[in-house]
């Protein structure tokens, strides 16, 4: 979470005014520094307007930001306010800006800075924005609100906004929060205003002290407004905004005595907040100082995740020629070369991100813990990626070394992309590793995998990923679920099936392990042991409402396959199985089971799996069917097979209709 911090002491903001000690740099107390443009016009600017930067520290900034200090060029201190110190390491500072001056310096990096004066710092421009995280009360007046702020806490994020018009919380998604605005809005003639709002979830305006306007919820529209008469000049304005966790929405209008109609209120309103462009970062002590620049390309949304995509320039203060060549060590086991490079991260975090320059034999490195999440001040046009886009640049990571979060995110994506290869490699080490920071996401991806490459070329993979879970994983007794039915209803090797889930049976009561298991050994010929199991989960069950249970179970599968939706099918098969799994034991779920795998053209499965039941329940009245169906479904692709199948039937069932055929 980020280190945010309450206005610092007038004596913490003065950059010391000794004497330049070391060329341009102002006080050899403080280690480093960035360079600071901002793009305004200052030769006919005021004392009034403020700039806000936002860089990054290298770690080396104090926790509270009491080193932090903007000057001019020529080392005359510039009142700032240290705003945010974090996430990662991130530095957020307004200052004020200088009539006629476009270049500052910040500087940092000194754990003791001396006491002194300073030039007072005062918001003049804009609207500085706070929020908290709403600790309770009451909310239903203006005094209400008013109140829960000064009670609520800790503070989550401070920032410059240039006006009352938010989509989303800048500071990241956040459980119930409160925020407070304030700031002066200038009204350019004497006369009656209407200010109107719109405010998620709870909100209210004050002026010049007073409360003037309750908004109770967000409606959509600016229905909730007040009229009154304001004097020409500049009032303060303090908006309050509770929400609920969801992301925020604000948005204050008003309407002049010169305006038609309500409408926004535009920044000459509040007065321009300027951005400043921060420079490379400079070390005291050293010629050179390794760097870069993180630009947030684009965000893309995959199965509930953001992913995030950036690019990254590297920088050297003071580098003569530029020829250095440049390493990257981007803190989630990948790694790059080249002066310019992009690259994406499957999650939210913060990343310790390396440069290293080497260049005439010297080696400089820098690393940054990069914050690394969505582009919150811009929710409301955000930046976005092509899913295939952030997919191939994946596809070319190291899965051994990515993150374990990584692993089902990057799993899903390259499924979504269909990008086969990746998608196996990441799901296999995915499956391979014992603990799981979120279970039940490692088996969904693990399951849609399974799910969305269920064809016979890729039988083998699919058997082998589920293999990769060994028997102490977190993933048991699922996993070993998973590949047993791979081996019963589509490969045929209920041989193999008993065997991966003997030992986890014998140690695990888990139902649906325990029913698996027994059917892969009636299918294996070992109909009493595979019976009895049955027999026993079954007697949980209220016996009185089997028939009727069961009844309506085969109706709504026989549906699914008239309509040809194997896959609704199937889940309604294993549904009915676990509600009565004692009727696996007659036969009819079996035969359904052959014709859903018919839809899902596995037939030399379906026959394989309808044979062995009918070996293994002789008196199951569903065995001719079962035997005919199996006959038929080899017909072309094994006649010899086919013909045996139909002596068969005809030897064992011989007053039955079918071995008449």
């Amino acid at each position: 979470m980020a280190r945010c911090l309450w206005p610092l002491p007038a004596v913490m903001l003065m950059l010391c005014s000794a004497a330049l000690a070391d060329g341009r740099w102002a006080d050899r107390q403080f280690a480093f520094r960035r360079g600071i443009n901002v793009n305004w016009d200052a030769q006919h600017g005021s004392d009034r307007e403020l700039a806000e930067v936002i860089f990054l520290t290298a770690g080396q900034v104090n926790p509270d930001g009491t080193d932090l200090r903007v000057a001019t060029q020529d080392g005359k201190p510039v009142p700032s306010q240290v705003l945010m110190v974090g996430p990662g390491d991130l530095a957020r500072v307004a200052f004020s800006l200088v009539p006629g001056v476009h270049d500052y310096q910040v500087y940092f990096g000194n754990p003791h800075p001396a006491a002194g004066q300073a030039p007072d710092f005062k918001f003049t421009c804009g609207l500085l924005l706070e929020t908290k995280l709403y600790s309770g009360g009451p909310t239903a007046t203006p005094q209400d609100l008013q109140s829960s702020w000064d009670d609520g806490g800790p503070l989550i994020g401070r920032e410059l906004i240039d006006l009352p018009f938010l989509g989303g919380n800048p500071f990241g998604d956040q459980p119930r929060t409160i925020s407070k605005y304030t700031g002066q809005i200038s009204a350019p003639v004497d006369g009656e205003y209407t200010l109107a709002a719109s405010i998620d979830t709870r909100g209210a305006l004050f002026l010049d002290g007073g409360p003037i306007l309750m908004v109770p919820g967000a409606v959509g529209d600016i229905r909730y407004r007040r009229s009154l008469t304001l004097g020409r000049g500049r009032h303060e304005l303090v908006i309050y905004q509770l929400h609920d966790g969801s992301s925020p929405s604000l948005s204050v209008c008003w309407r002049r005595p010169d305006m038609a109609k309500i409408d926004v209120i535009g920044r000459d309103a509040f007065g321009v907040v300027f951005r400043g462009n921060p420079g490379p970062l400079e070390s005291r002590d050293q010629p050179i100082t390794a760097d870069f620049s993180a630009d947030y390309l684009g965000e893309c949304f995959c199965a509930g995740n953001y992913s995030h995509r950036y690019r990254f320039t590297a920088a050297a203060a003071q580098q003569a020629g530029g020829n250095a060549a440049v390493q990257w060590d981007f803190g989630d086991g990948q790694a790059a070369s080249g002066s310019v490079v992009e690259h994406v991260f499957a999650t939210d975090g913060v990343y310790p991100v390396r440069v290293t320059l080497i260049a005439a034999g010297n080696r400089v490195q820098q690393t940054h813990r990069l914050a690394v999440r969505r582009d919150f001040a811009n929710l409301a046009e955000p930046a976005t990626d092509p899913l295939g886009t952030q997919a191939a640049i994946l596809a070319q990571y190291d899965v051994a070394t990515m993150p374990l979060p990584w692993l089902p995110w990057v799993t899903l994506m390259q499924l979504r992309a269909q990008n086969t290869q990746p998608m196996f490699s990441a799901a296999s080490r995915l499956a391979q590793e014992k603990s799981h920071p979120d279970r039940p996401l490692a088996l969904d991806a693990l399951q849609q995998v399974t799910q969305n490459q269920l064809a016979p070329a890729h039988l083998e993979r699919l058997v082998a990923l589920w293999d990769g879970a060994a028997d102490d994983s977190d993933l048991q007794p699922q996993a070993a679920i998973h590949q047993a039915n791979l081996l019963i209803w589509y490969v045929g090797d209920f041989a193999g099936a008993v065997a991966r889930l003997s030992k986890l049976a014998a140690q695990n009561q888990d139902a649906d392990l325990q029913r698996t298991y027994a059917q892969a050994l009636i299918l294996d010929g070992q109909e009493q042991r595979g019976g009895e199991i049955l027999r026993r989960l079954a007697s949980a069950s209220d016996q009185r409402r089997r028939p009727v249970l069961s009844g309506a179970m085969a109706r709504t599968i026989e549906f699914y396959i008239r309509q040809g939706d194997w896959a609704s099918g199937l889940e309604a098969w294993d549904q009915w199985q676990r509600q009565d799994p004692a009727a696996f034991l007659e036969g009819y779920s079996v035969l359904l089971r052959v014709q859903l795998a018919q839809l899902q053209n596995f037939p030399a499965a379906a026959a394989t799996f309808a044979q062995a039941f009918a070996a293994a329940a002789v008196h199951s009245p569903y065995s001719p069917q079962l035997l005919d169906r199996a006959a038929k479904l080899l017909a072309k692709s094994d006649p010899r097979k086919s013909a045996e199948l139909r002596q068969t039937l005809k030897q064992r069932y011989p007053e039955d209709p079918l071995s008449q055929d």
